[in-house]
């Protein structure tokens, strides 16, 4: 409890006391019975008892002051009501004050010590807070001891870190450095300058003339009525491959080169025919009525050179024989000279086989440096027609021009 409320508590007992007592005056100034004076020692001595009377003494003590604070005497609302009067040279506070604060103090200390203790709630501990003192030098720096084993790991990291870029910079050397395989592309089917239905290409495993008929037969059976088929051969050949003294053989392909092509079929053609050519070369097929026609077409470098080889060829008709397969060739036929012909503004040069629409002819094409050996008239008729952009047939228009009326034995280009 603390000072100040001891206090009020102290006053407030005090006004309850003087207006009881003040009650008990006017109580036995009006009855009959007088009220027995009450006797208030000014000096009271701390009474010496045993520890059992002294706790009597204490309830008492509590019980007389409960009875007069609880006791209610019958008086009238009025009066109760009305205040008293305080005479001034009464003090009520001064005149019982010294009398009655030594019980009132021994009253509370003996209530206080019968109460229960009641133990305060415990407070969170709070952690002192450690307050830096100023410092007024630097403390001394201590040099840093390395461990025992620091050089060791060092040492075994560069280890590992070489270990690691040798094994590395072989596996890189490996994989840069090795052969690599060239890219093989896939042969396929030039575009074709006559626009023909259909283009193949055939590889031959052995070239020699037997392979060589066998195939060109077999595609002539399968081809539709007045259609064009044009036919690529092709071979493929070992080919090593060598790097940083490494070598690997590889497989490629190629188009056979007419030169091949005619030793093949054991065709004498002259050497100056085919330095004026490409290498390249395809063989035409041409389903006329059911009876196929044969071709070929070859890519010039020089026409000039060109037409001079075929001119001088001695005996062309008998060496290219493989044309005229299935076609009967009379012996008047092959003694006969080429004569000169003009078609859609195109020269041509022919001989007539003596058969049903039998003939050799070859022409020049020189916006594509291009020139063509055919069988047949029709055959050379729509080729003609083909380059220049009209695939249908056209009727047959040609004007044969007498070889000895020509003066030049030159081709007339258009």
């Amino acid at each position: 409890m603390t000072p100040t409320n001891f206090d009020e508590e102290k006053e407030d007992l005090l006004h309850r006391i003087v207006q009881a007592r003040r009650k008990l005056e006017e109580l036995r100034a009006s009855g009959p019975k007088p009220a027995p004076e009450i006797k208030i020692e000014t000096e009271i001595k701390k009474p010496e008892f045993k520890i059992e009377e002294s706790e009597r003494l204490k309830l008492e003590a509590e019980e007389e002051i409960r009875k007069i604070i609880e006791k209610k005497p019958e008086i009238p609302e009025a009066e109760i009501i009305k205040p008293l009067p305080i005479l001034p040279e009464e003090k009520p506070e001064i005149l019982f004050k010294p009398k009655l604060e030594p019980i009132i103090r021994t009253m509370h200390q003996d209530i206080a010590e019968l109460k229960p203790k009641t133990t305060e709630p415990l407070k969170p501990i709070t952690p002192p807070i450690a307050v830096p003192l100023p410092q007024r030098f630097s403390p001394a720096k201590t040099p840093q001891v390395l461990p025992k084993n620091f050089f060791k790991i060092i040492f075994a990291g560069l280890i590992a870190v070489l270990f690691l870029a040798l094994i590395g910079g072989s596996v890189g050397w490996y994989f840069k450095y090795q052969p690599a395989l060239p890219r093989i592309k896939k042969l396929e089917a030039p575009e074709s300058f006559i626009r023909s239905e259909k283009n193949t290409v055939i590889e031959l495993a052995t070239l020699n003339e037997k392979t060589i008929r066998q195939a060109v037969q077999n595609e002539t059976v399968s081809l539709e009525k007045n259609t064009f088929k044009e036919i690529y051969f092709k071979k493929s050949f070992a080919e090593q491959f060598c790097r940083f003294g490494k070598c690997v053989n590889v497989s490629r392909e190629k188009f056979i080169a007419s030169k091949d092509f005619f030793q093949a079929l054991e065709i004498r053609a002259p050497e100056s025919f085919f330095e004026s050519l490409e290498p390249e070369f395809n063989i035409l097929i041409f389903n006329q009525n059911d009876q196929p026609r044969r071709g070929l077409i070859f890519q010039s470098r020089d026409l000039e050179k060109t037409r001079f080889a075929l001119e001088t060829w001695p005996d062309i008709i008998n060496d290219l024989a493989f044309l005229f397969e299935g076609i009967p060739i009379g012996i008047e036929a092959k003694a006969q000279p080429f004569k000169d012909g003009l078609y859609q503004n195109i020269s041509f040069r022919s001989i007539d086989l003596g058969g049903f629409n039998s003939s050799f002819d070859y022409f020049f094409f020189p916006a594509k440096n291009i020139v063509i050996l055919s069988s047949s008239g029709d055959l050379t008729r729509e080729l003609i027609n083909r380059l220049l952009g009209q695939p249908e047939i056209i009727p047959s228009i040609i004007e044969i021009i007498p070889e000895q009326t020509i003066p030049s034995p030159k081709p007339i280009f258009p």
